[in-house]
């Protein structure tokens, strides 16, 4: 398994330092239904919020896979991580039912794109006969990063609030977008 991985290209190997950098901001989903539901926000309209977040999901998935392949798919991978920053930003901030709305929409359209247009990268990557080990690889790292994600974000919503475990997240997340610009040159 290791000298599968050191046979990889310099280029996936630099792509998942980034990545599991962003992984360590990307916590469970169980943190954005929590936050609305502690601002007010009642279980019924919460499902709303839930399936809102399905809808612009699937509807955005194609169109961010064709954005992916007319721009690039570092440039949607870097916005992608921009985008969760600016999410997480405004969970920080958010009071009204309406932020919640417009803030499980933008989530599902980052969703929409780190979900599909990360594996697409690898792909592009990585060479054949390699792919498998590639993207078996990159889901086990950055699965591994969403438990520590998940305790450090509970560990600093229990310390200091939530603003403060959905700010740093974004800062996490900006510093990825940061780096994945400057892995693009």
């Amino acid at each position: 398994f290791w000298e599968s991985l050191k046979q990889l290209p310099q280029e996936y190997k630099s792509f998942l330092k980034v990545s599991l950098l962003f992984s360590l901001s990307y916590f469970s989903f169980a943190f954005f239904i929590v936050r609305a539901s502690d601002l007010g926000v009642t279980p019924e309209s919460v499902v709303l919020l839930y399936v809102l977040y399905n809808i612009v999901y699937a509807a955005a998935s194609i169109p961010v896979g064709m954005l992916s392949d007319s721009i690039g798919r570092k440039k949607v991978i870097a916005g992608a991580f921009a985008l969760y920053a600016l999410v997480c930003v405004g969970f920080a901030l958010a009071s009204d039912w309406i932020h919640f709305a417009l803030l499980f929409a933008v989530y599902g359209i980052f969703v929409a794109a780190d979900e599909s247009v990360n594996k697409a990268y690898i792909t592009d990557i990585s060479q054949e006969g390699k792919r498998g080990m590639a993207l078996g690889a990159y889901n086990t790292a950055i699965g591994a990063a969403y438990l520590p994600a998940s305790v450090i974000a509970g560990a600093v919503w229990a310390s200091f609030g939530a603003p403060a475990a959905f700010a740093l997240a974004a800062v996490v997340a900006s510093v990825s977008a940061f780096a994945f610009f400057i892995y693009l040159r």
